[in-house]
Parts: C-alpha cells; structure tokens; sequence
C-alpha cells in the first residue's frame, strides 16, 4: 500500500511540474536596469569606490538562466544633465571600469550585481561632480525574455572633494578651492617683521594658488585682513593661475575689496565684484596695497571687474583713493593688469583721487607699466570730487614711473581731469627738472574726459590734468580729446601746455602704441586697440 502511494505521489509530482514549467516558458519577462543602493560616491585622493547595479522583471521570470549586458555610455551624460538642470561632465574613461555580464538564475527575478569600479587620478579636477551612464544592452538564453521598452539607463554621479592641499612653500603652496580657503588665509600665515628692506626682502612669503574660479554668489565679502602695518605684516605670495573669483560684494569697512591690506605678491588673478563705502581706500582687489617704508607689494597679470562706489560725510576733508585695482599703493610694482570697472565718488567734500587701476600712490619708487584701463570714474552730482586720472588719481613725490599704460574710460570729475595722470605732485623742490619723464610711452584713448565745476582751477589734460615739474615724453592722446588750444588754463601755470599732454596720434591706438614702441610680446597690436596678450589666452 505504502508503494502504491508512493508511485501515485511521484506522478502527482511530475504532473504538477511539468505543468508549471509549461506556465514559466509561457511568460515573457522584460528587464530593466536597476541600482543596488547609492547612486552617488564622493571620491577622494587616491580612492577608489564601487556602485554596483542590476537587471530585474516585475514577472515570475522565465526558466534560466539568462544573461544579461551592461555597459557605459558617456553619450548620455547630455540627457542627465538636461533632465537635472546640471551641468555636469563625463566621468573620464580613464577613471572606471565596468562589469558587463551578470546572469539570472531559473526562476529569479533579479540578476546578480554588476560592478563599476571608479578610481581617482590626475584627470579628475577638485571639487567636480562627474556622471557615469550605465545601459543594460541586453538579455539572452531565452526566447521571450527581452528589455523593457521603457529601460532607462543608471546615471551614476561621482563626486571629487578636494585634494593636493599643499604646505604654503613655493613648491607646494596651499591649494584654495573655495570660499573657506579664501577666508582661512590670514590663518594660514604668520606675521612678519620689516623693520628694514634687507628684513622685508628675507621674509618668506606664505604661498597660495587657485585650483579652480571660485563663484561667492552675491555674498557679503569680509575683506581679508592680513594684519598690515607700518613695519609688520602677513606676508603671501597668491598665484591665481589664470582663474577667477567672483560674485561678490564688500561693504563698509576704512579699506576695502576683496583684501583689506596686502603685503607681498598677487599675480595672474582675475577678481569681479561689487564696493560700495564710506571707506577711504577702496579698489576691488584690495584696499591698501603695502605700506610703511620697507613694505612691498607687486600685482602682476591681475584683471579686475565691477563696480566701486564711495560716499564720504559732507564734512569729510580725507584723502579718499578710490581705484580700478588698488585703493592706495605705497612702494611695489604694478603691470600687465587691467581693470575693467565703474567708480563713482559722492558727497559734498573735498574727496579726490580716483584712479583706473590705483587710486593714488604716496611714496617713492612705485612703478606701474604696461597696463589699461576701462569704465567710467564720475564725480557723483553736487560731489566737489576731483584729480581722477584713467591710470591714477594722484601720484606723489618722486621715482614714479607709469609707462606703456592706455586708459579708454570716460572720465568726468569737478576739477583735475587727466586721461592718464589726474595730479602728478612733482616739483622743483625734490631736485627733479622739468626734463624728467615719469610718463613715458602712455596713450590717453579715453571716450572722453571732462571737466564740471564752473570754478575749477586747473581743468583737464590728456596725459595731466595738473603737475609741478615733470617732462611727458613719447606720449600720445586721441585727436578728438582736443586740449590743443588749453582755453582752461593760464598760461604760465603749473599745469600749462607742453607739461601735460601728449602728442595727437594720426591713426588707430595700436598704432600710436607701435610709434611708441610697445612691445609685441606683451601687447597685441593687431586691432585698433591694444590688448595685454595675458588675458587672451
């Protein structure tokens, strides 16, 4: 009995199995990619990580196994970014490798994980976010398992963090790649002591450089202060490599920009941002570039953009220096830099000194070369603002040389209006003839340069608007500035023809600059107007 039961049940068995086999192979299943979990990995230097995917149906699955085939397809990266609104790049090739094959066993809905494995190298950049597509291609060993017709690709984003943080030498400066890096400089450096110039020269700079623009999105910027005085200072060397920092904006303060103070080197930084004050030095770089008489500062292949704007107390009698660049510089030296910048300077007083690129400088032995500038410099309605100057609002004392430098902006101020120089304080006393050049090879191209108090002194010029003794050589200004006939100016006064303007060019600004003998290595003369070959790269 027990073996009759026994041959029945076996029966039932095989019955019941091929019937649910006929059922299986009657089933079609479509697969889809999945993820297994994060779709997302923050990479840092040197790691590696994995983010593993599958294939799955929603139906009982067919009788396997089954093979199923992924790959990557950078071609899509397109299709993440217009569905996320991002705009991010393709993981290089070079950063993953992708498992292809994964298999479905009988009966199983799911697939086995497949892997792509990312790994950090010298083609990924700081503080990138990368994506990586993967597609499941296919599925085979079996006649009705196929791929869904809605089967959307895996978008796997790798996120790099920062790396290569750098010791502040010059052979590994501290890397900045953001908004905290910026902020953690005056940290970052100590003070240094210059009680003369052979202790100034031996001070080693902390070092610094960009590693990527840097956007502050329209945040209030607390300058950076890096504890400037008159024989001490946070000495830095910041190399910007061409990069930009941007969006940001600086009010209040006694010197403004982006920097309070600045002791040292600054180069190849390209600076945008908006100063609105009451401050005395302002500029959108720094305010108040070196000081004391030991201190230096030296800015190099710099551009600046935006927007400086200053109203001074209706009975202010301060120095104000506002500038493209700079506020106020005491001793380095300044070239192949451009400031492409608004300045207005407000209020009833007796503020002065606006400059394209400084404001003013006061000491001696500040050299600015090879520059141009840009915008518009405006003394504000009802202001007695006065001596603006396209390249400086006031330059003082003796050993200043501003040469090869172009100013194209609209200038239009109380009194002192010169299209390079608004006053140049040199005088016989100092021992300096009349011969002596300080303005050498310069080019006032300015839109216009105007003069608006109906009681003003000393007018306008196209190189000066007002100097002691000083000899301008081998300089030349747009005809149509016409300051031919100097109708504003006595004759005999210290600003009189023959001290402050230039020779009237008879063709293009590029051509005055070749009559000049700029040099094409620094400058592109190709167009009407000169452009610093550094910022065209």
């Amino acid at each position: 009995m027990k073996r009759i039961s026994f041959i029945i049940a076996a029966l039932a068995a095989v019955v019941f199995a091929s019937c649910n086999k006929q059922e299986v192979e009657d089933i079609t299943s479509y697969y889809k990619a999945y993820a297994s979990a994060a779709t997302e990995v923050n990479l840092g230097e040197g790691a590696t990580a994995t983010l593993t995917f599958y294939a799955k149906t929603s139906d009982a699955g067919v009788d396997g196994p089954l093979s199923v085939t992924f790959q990557a397809d950078p071609s899509l990266v397109g299709t993440y970014n217009a569905k996320n609104g991002t705009d991010y790049p393709a993981l290089p090739e070079s950063c993953y490798t992708v498992q292809t094959e994964a298999t479905v066993r009988a009966m199983y809905r799911m697939s086995s994980e497949a892997k792509a494995i990312v790994s950090f190298n010298q083609d990924l950049k700081p503080l990138t976010n990368y994506v990586l597509p993967i597609v499941l291609t296919s599925v085979s060993g079996h006649s009705k398992a196929f791929l869904a017709e809605n089967n959307e690709p895996i978008f796997l984003v790798v996120k790099v963090g920062k790396f290569g943080g750098g010791a502040g030498t010059k052979e590994s400066p501290y890397v900045i790649y953001d908004a905290q890096d910026l902020k953690d400089i005056p940290t970052k450096t100590p003070v240094s002591q210059f009680g003369s110039r052979d202790a100034y020269l031996a001070a080693v700079p902390t070092y610094f450089k960009l590693a990527n623009d840097i956007d502050l999105g329209g945040v209030d910027w607390t300058p950076i202060d890096l504890g400037m005085a008159k024989e001490s200072g946070k000495k830095i060397d910041l190399d910007g490599d061409g990069k930009t920092i941007k969006g940001f904006n600086v009010t209040g303060g006694e010197q403004v920009g982006f920097f309070m103070g600045l002791v040292g080197d600054i180069h190849d930084l390209n600076i945008e941002g908006n100063v609105t004050t009451t401050a005395k030095k302002a500029g959108i770089l720094v305010g108040q570039a070196s000081t004391g008489d030991y201190i230096f500062t030296n800015i190099y292949r710099c551009s600046a953009k935006g927007t400086v704007k200053c109203e001074t107390s209706s009975d202010s009698k301060a120095e104000v220096s506002l500038g493209g660049l700079v506020g106020q510089q005491c001793f380095g030296d300044i070239y192949e830099c451009e400031a492409d910048v608004n300045i207005e300077l407000g209020g009833t007083n007796n503020g002065h000194y606006v400059g394209g690129i400084v404001g003013s400088f006061g000491k001696k032995g500040l050299k600015i070369t090879n520059c141009i500038s840009k915008g518009n410099y405006v003394a504000a309605s009802g202001s007695n603002a006065y001596m603006f100057g396209g390249i400086v609002g006031c330059a003082q004392n003796i050993d200043n040389v501003i040469e090869n430098c172009i100013s194209l902006a609209k200038i239009s101020c109380a009194d002192m209006a010169g299209g390079i120089i608004g006053e140049l304080n040199k005088n016989q006393d100092n021992g300096i003839s009349d011969e002596t050049s300080i303005v050498k090879g310069c080019i006032a191209w300015n839109e216009a340069v105007e003069i608006t108090s109906e009681e003003a002194k000393f007018g306008k010029g196209g190189m000066v608007a007002f100097a002691g003794a000083v000899g301008i050589s081998n300089c030349w200004m747009k005809p149509d500035l016409k300051f031919a006939d100097h109708e504003d100016v006595e004759p005999g006064a210290a600003s009189a023809p023959g001290l402050r303007n230039g020779k009237n060019a008879s063709g293009t600004a590029s051509q005055a600059a070749k009559q000049a003998g700029w040099s094409e290595t620094i400058w592109d003369l190709s167009g009407d107007v000169p452009a610093l070959k550094c910022f065209k790269k």
